[in-house]
């Protein structure tokens, strides 16, 4: 992405960010009182649950370098995400930077960009099979978060993303089809562009070929869903809200649903609107929406830019493996 491109970003996530501060302003002055209810407890819990989110990413990592014969430690790729997580924050893109700064560091780390470029596109391709049912399952279900009008246009709207996706994977995968499209787009014209399309093609092709061990990692993605909707519950349930567990996964599933609509990449302001919100709507006062809302993101969004930085540190320090 480029520089006014983030720059364009930056500034809508600080407007949004603004909007919600002069929105949630009363709200916002009971925040000192829910956060004293915070034991070293809790926190520590909502630490090991973040811990653990991330230590499932990295076995998934761990276990889609192995297929293509790339050894690597659970803890490396631990420091990876850590490090790439904290720079995609930084300076957002998209999953631009973050993607592009974790092969370069997995680089110092002896692993080859080629691997890892391939092992990135895996695992955003199967990230995306892992969210679509989490994300869609609760539109059938929390009627008190969303009317029937508005889940039809959600799903309407999300389902022709997937179906976009779907056929640009047909078109790409399908050798008639992707030589009608380098036609059609005359590609040929663009090298650059016929290199990216051949790439894609090769690396669909490589996938099917290991589907069936593509599987397992799936169902691990599927095991983190309910992860990072335990870090919600369990945020709420620390400031002494009662959220239910459907609750928790019905206001998170909506608000991620609304960040892939709004076209933000950090979802920076979107998230925070979209949370309150939705848990607002399905009966939390609004203060304590806030404060969960809040508290989440402290440990989701903002603990980890510091330690993704000591990563990135260490990971530069260190150099490459001997």
């Amino acid at each position: 992405m480029k520089k006014w491109g983030r720059a364009a970003v930056l500034l809508i996530s600080i407007a949004l960010i603004l909007w919600f501060v002069r929105q949630h302003g009363q709200d916002l002055s009971a925040l000192p009182a829910y956060l004293r209810r915070l034991r070293t407890g809790h926190a520590a819990g909502l630490l090991a649950v973040e811990a653990l989110f991330l230590l499932m990413l990295a076995l998934s990592n761990v276990l889609l370098y192995r297929m293509q014969g790339v050894m690597s430690r659970l803890h490396e790729q631990f420091l990876l995400l850590a490090a790439s997580g904290a720079i995609e924050r930084v300076l957002p893109s998209a999953g631009v930077a973050g993607m592009s700064s974790f092969v370069w560091l997995a680089r110092q780390r002896g692993i080859p960009v080629a691997e890892s470029v391939k092992m990135t596109g895996t695992s955003f391709v199967i990230g995306y099979l892992q969210i679509a049912p989490m994300v869609v399952l609760p539109l059938f279900t929390a009627t008190t978060l969303v009317t029937g009008e508005q889940a039809a246009w959600f799903l309407g709207v999300f389902l022709g993303v997937v179906g976009m996706l779907v056929l640009l994977v047909f078109v790409t995968g399908h050798a008639r089809a992707s030589s009608l499209a380098v036609r059609m787009f005359r590609l040929r014209r663009y090298p650059r562009l016929l290199a990216f399309w051949e790439g894609a093609r090769a690396h669909l092709g490589w996938m099917w070929r290991h589907r069936t061990q593509l599987l397992p990692i799936l169902a691990l993605l599927w095991m983190i869903y309910p992860v990072r909707v335990a870090m919600v519950w369990g945020c709420f349930q620390s400031l002494g809200v009662d959220v239910s567990w459907s609750m928790a996964w019905g206001a998170y599933s909506v608000t991620l649903l609304i960040g892939f609509l709004s076209f933000l990449p950090t979802t920076l302001g979107v998230f925070e609107l979209t949370m309150v919100g939705a848990m607002t709507a399905l009966g939390v006062p609004g203060d304590a929406a806030v404060a969960g809302t809040m508290l989440y993101r402290v440990f989701s969004w903002w603990l980890p830019i510091p330690v993704g930085l000591a990563a990135y540190a260490w990971i530069r320090r260190k150099g490459k493996v001997e």
